[in-house]
Parts: C-alpha cells; sequence; structure tokens
C-alpha cells in the first residue's frame, strides 16, 4: 500500500516499483522524525516505543498540534529537491574523482547519496539541536534551503564526501551509525546561522569531518 500526497509517495518495505524523487520508505521517513523528536541520529528499536510515543504526545503539542511529520517530510523533500538541481546531472565516475574508494560509493548522483536513512536521521538530530538552543527551525529551515550552494566545484565537495564516508566504512565499528554522526555534523553545519559554514555545502562537507574525528 502507498500514500500519495503533494507529489510524495511513501513506500512500505513490500512494496515494488518506483523509489525515485519523491518515492520515500515510511520507514526511513519515521527514522528521521524519530530523531527530530528524541534529538538523537541513532535508530531505535523496538524496544523504545514507548519512549517514543511519550515524545510523539509531547510534540503534538508544539506550535497547536502542528503536523510535525508533514514538516518533516516536506523539509526531507524540498532539501532533496535542492541537491537535485544544485547537483545538476553529476554522476560518481571513478575516473574523474581524485580518490581512490575501498567499495562501491555511498551513492552515485544526488538521490542515491541524500535520501538513504542515515541521512534523514543526521537531519532530524540537527534539526532537533539547533531547535533547542532556538537557532532556527523547520519553517525557517524550509527557507534556508532554497538558499543552500556550493561556494566551490559541486563534483569535487561530493567526491570528497564519499571519500570520507568510505573511510568510514573502513575504520569505523558501527558503519551505519558513524553516518548518522557524520550527516548530524553536516546538517549542524549547514543551517546554523551563526556558523561560518551556514548554507555552504561543500564547506559544510569538510566542517562535517573535523567535527567528526574531533568526537572520535
Amino acid at each position: 500500500m502507498k500514500h500519495s500526497t503533494n507529489g510524495i509517495t511513501l513506500i512500505r518495505e513490500v512494496d515494488t516499483g518506483s523509489k525515485g524523487f519523491g518515492h520515500y520508505s515510511f520507514k526511513d521517513i519515521i527514522e528521521g522524525l524519530t530523531s527530530y523528536l528524541m534529538q538523537d541520529y541513532l535508530t531505535f528499536d523496538r524496544g523504545d516505543l514507548l519512549e517514543n510515543i511519550k515524545s510523539l504526545e509531547k510534540l503534538s503539542k508544539e506550535n497547536q498540534g502542528a503536523d510535525i511529520f508533514k514538516s518533516y517530510l516536506e523539509l526531507f523533500h524540498a532539501f532533496l529537491e535542492r541537491m537535485r538541481l544544485v547537483l545538476g546531472n553529476w554522476e560518481y565516475n571513478d575516473i574523474d574523482s581524485e580518490y581512490t574508494l575501498t567499495s562501491a560509493p555511498f551513492g552515485k548522483d544526488a538521490l542515491t547519496i541524500f535520501s538513504k536513512s542515515q541521512v534523514m536521521t543526521g537531519l532530524g538530530a540537527a534539526i532537533a539541536f539547533l531547535k533547542d538552543r532556538e537557532l532556527t527551525d523547520l519553517n525557517k529551515i524550509i527557507l534556508d534551503i532554497k538558499r543552500l550552494k556550493f561556494d566551490g566545484d559541486p563534483g569535487s565537495a561530493i567526491y570528497y564526501m564519499l571519500s570520507k564516508l568510505d573511510d568510514l566504512k573502513v575504520n569505523a565499528t558501527k558503519i551505519g551509525n558513524a553516518q548518522r554522526e557524520y550527516f548530524y555534523y553536516f546538517f549542524r553545519e549547514l543551517f546554523n546561522p551563526e556558523g561560518d559554514t551556514y548554507l555552504s555545502i561543500d564547506n559544510s562537507v569538510e566542517s562535517a569531518f573535523r567535527r567528526f574525528r574531533q568526537n572520535n
């Protein structure tokens, strides 16, 4: 069963068919929203369900009953749309990259890189972090997304990102958690209006890895 609204289709794990732009795993979106509610980029198992429900009940009172799920979904969709726009037709090609990867890249274009659950959970947790410090909120980030840009060559920045994600795959004990942590820092850097890398995709890519290394 699929649910569609405003050009967005949510797909269950058992569904088949297109999973292109605008088609997102319901489970992945829920993980991203949970990371926002729990202010944590790590995923949660079924044993955390009651705690998640408590958080949902708490957040349901936010903004007089605003639809947090819809807001998060539309924000993620807008971010992915922006990344597809600023990256254009860029696709991974190991001949063009100055970096040698140990295995298949994290993704090969804007869609396959930025539509993964690791990105969704990092985004949710980062927004919660910034919102908790009254630096931004869901509505402001929706507007900020339209201003995201590369200050340098987009391809070079993404090749660099993929090389560092490849390093995590080699060195991290729990690869998925390390990737989520990286994207958490990436979005913190990207959407923090008081930071030096605000709205700069390539500068946030580099700054996020420095923060990751400082904390690991």
